[in-house]
């Protein structure tokens, strides 16, 4: 009971300091990785309540349903505003926007982001699974957490991708993250 309890309050916990750090509309990095860390213990916890399978998969039930509450008061206490004229640029104005490096810069975000992040969260979970076979977890459980492992390392990558600024430090970043990891399941095996 005392699992349970503790992953129903970091999951609540944790999409508070997400959304206090999305409302600030400014980078407070403590707030995030608090946020994160949270929903981190809060999936160790449920795990502890039904097994390792059963348990993580309860916890991303719990905290989503969590989120949708939340996104839902939100939503019916905002008041709906008016939609405002946008007024347009002119055409010739887009075009010298619209050039070969922002291409280029949106292309390479979108391989950072899609390709790179799904690369560095498969490295990441295999190795994790590796390190599991290596230490004699049951297959079963051990092959359930890289399962879940996976998305969230992805969808956590590409969300930090997404926040960095400087598109070589999280290109080297991610690169590490993918490389290292794959670099070490051989001598895991």
């Amino acid at each position: 009971m005392i699992w349970t309890l503790l992953g129903v309050v970091t999951a609540i916990g944790s999409v508070g300091l997400l959304y206090a750090a999305w409302s600030k509309r400014s980078r407070s990095r403590q707030l995030i990785l608090g946020g994160w860390f949270l929903a981190t213990v809060s999936l160790v916890s449920w795990s502890q309540t039904s097994g390792v399978d059963k348990g993580p998969a309860k916890a991303i039930v719990a905290f989503i349903l969590i989120v949708l509450t939340v996104l839902a008061v939100l939503a019916y206490r905002s008041p709906v505003k008016q939609r405002r004229n946008i007024e347009r640029e002119p055409a010739q104005a887009i075009e010298v926007r619209s050039g070969l490096k922002i291409w280029a810069m949106r292309s390479y975000n979108f391989i950072l982001l899609l390709l790179v992040s799904g690369l560095a969260a498969m490295s990441i979970s295999t190795a994790a699974f590796m390190v599991g076979r290596a230490f004699g977890a049951e297959h079963t459980a051990n092959l359930t957490v890289s399962m879940f492992l996976f998305p969230i390392l992805w969808a956590i990558f590409s969300v930090v991708t997404g926040y960095a600024s400087r598109p070589l430090v999280k290109s080297a970043v991610l690169c590490a993250l993918a490389l290292v990891p794959a670099l070490l399941i051989p001598a895991l095996q």
